[in-house]
């Protein structure tokens, strides 16, 4: 059986340039690393556009006194995740003096994030959006809050 030798070649070269798109992208995707180590702040303009009107029905339910506390105490919020796995959060508090949080959290390839600061545990689902902002989504059904989803980004 004879066959083309024109055909195979270009066969082989289409083949070769497939392997090497394959090759080359599946390391750059590789390479890529999904980290959540380093410092992030909240995005509240993230949270607002998320949320939209499910977040303004939330936070008409609050008094006002509340919400305007809960809403400063994100502004200024700030997460410092070391590559040990200790964790520092910085939070305006009622009075504008910043408290420093210490705690650790564990991140796993499931996209998880648990995190404990101060005897305190919080989990959440963790979707990387690109590698400068990040968005939690709160998994603790016993705690109430009014941002079940908050983005970071990255600082």
């Amino acid at each position: 059986m004879n066959h083309n030798p024109l055909i195979i070649n270009v066969f082989r070269k289409s083949f070769l340039c497939i392997l090497f798109f394959f090759i080359i992208f599946g390391f750059q995707s590789i390479g890529q690393n999904q980290s959540i180590v380093g410092q992030w702040k909240i995005n509240i303009q993230m949270i607002i556009e998320y949320n939209g009107s499910n977040l303004k029905n939330r936070l008409d339910t609050v008094n006002i006194s509340l919400r305007e506390r809960a809403i400063k105490s994100l502004e200024g919020r700030k997460y410092d995740f070391k590559s040990n796995g200790n964790l520092s959060a910085e939070i305006i508090g009622p009075n504008g003096v910043n408290i420093i949080g210490k705690g650790t959290y564990l991140f796993s390839e499931a996209n998880s994030l648990i995190i404990e600061i101060e005897g305190n545990e919080y989990k959440f689902n963790i979707e990387f959006l690109n590698e400068n902002s990040i968005k939690l989504t709160s998994l603790n059904s016993n705690q109430d809050t009014l941002f079940p989803q908050i983005f970071l980004t990255r600082l």
